[in-house]
């Protein structure tokens, strides 16, 4: 099939479904809790994990289905840390091999994971573009607090 690939209808919805279009009510729904961090992360990536994790399943984008989209963000992050951290420690952009100066091949690893990470940040809603394009709807406690707060600025005047 060509064409765009479909989104997930809980990122319509979370959107605000601005095309309209009909959603399917009958799209699988998993289990929201907040999925354990998979074993063997560890430096950079359990950082990462320890970051991102529990904002994005409050988020409702992150469920136990979720777990490999952002244990391979995670791993990636790591990886384009390192390469960065061994440009920093071999001399720059350029080092020396066998006598001849060659480009850095950490700068190429890095530039390849960010690629990657560029991909998955965007399927994640990590970047400023991609959140531009969710609405969040005001759940009913802070609607409740909103028209609390109106009925005492109509009062005061």
């Amino acid at each position: 099939m060509k064409g765009r690939k479909p989104k997930p209808s809980a990122l319509r919805e979370f959107e605000g479904n601005p095309g309209n279009r009909p959603i399917n009510d009958d799209e699988p729904k998993p289990d929201p809790s907040m999925p354990e961090m998979p074993k063997g992360l560890t430096g950079d990536a359990r950082k990462c994990w320890e970051s991102l994790a529990p904002e994005l399943n409050e988020l409702g984008i992150l469920t136990k289905l979720d777990v490999g989209g952002l244990e391979s963000y995670c791993r990636l992050y790591a990886v384009a840390r390192e390469c960065w951290r061994k440009v920093k420690q071999t001399g720059g952009p350029v080092v020396m091999v066998a006598g001849k100066a060659e480009r850095n091949p950490y700068i190429a690893e890095a530039h390849r994971a960010e690629q990657l990470l560029h991909k998955i940040r965007s399927e994640l809603g990590l970047n400023a573009t991609s959140r531009t394009r969710i609405a969040v709807k005001p759940s009913e406690s802070e609607d409740d607090v909103l028209s609390l707060l109106s009925l005492d600025q109509g009062q005061a005047a």
